[in-house]
């Protein structure tokens, strides 16, 4: 089941992030998007556990997804494409553009948003703090 984020489920999200980055969000970070913009921060879950979130946010007639995390063991089982698409749907109705940036060495990523119809839109060298390059990926979205 695919829902809207709460606070109480930050831990989870928390352990999450860990898992699925290099480089995780603190949890500040995720408090500050669930407070900003709350309807952009999803959760997918079953029997109470988190398996995956997603946060999306619009500013200037543009969206942004911020970030998509999928257990590893619960991956390819259409959770992240879930998530994605009620991020779309949410976002379909503030903006035309989404944007994210994916590190390039994130294959199995970059594939997820080709699937879903973005495209390469530039680069951006040495974007993490590691000195790894960030793909910009982009999508037109209808209103």
């Amino acid at each position: 089941m695919v829902r809207r984020c709460r606070e109480q489920d930050l831990d989870q999200v928390l352990v999450i992030e860990r898992i699925c980055f290099k480089q995780p969000y603190d949890y500040l970070t995720f408090f500050y998007f669930l407070t900003k913009e709350p309807e952009g921060f999803y959760v997918a879950e079953e029997n109470g556990h988190i398996l995956g979130y997603a946060i999306f946010s619009s500013k200037n007639n543009r969206g942004n997804i911020i970030s998509i995390g999928v257990l590893p063991e619960f991956r390819r089982m259409r959770i992240g494409g879930k998530l994605l698409e009620e991020g779309l749907n949410f976002l379909s109705r503030k903006v035309e553009e989404v944007e994210l940036q994916v590190r390039v060495g994130n294959r199995e990523a970059i594939d997820f948003y080709r699937r879903f119809g973005f495209r390469e839109k530039g680069r951006i060298y040495n974007y993490y703090s590691d000195g790894e390059d960030a793909l910009v990926m982009q999508k037109r979205i209808a209103r």
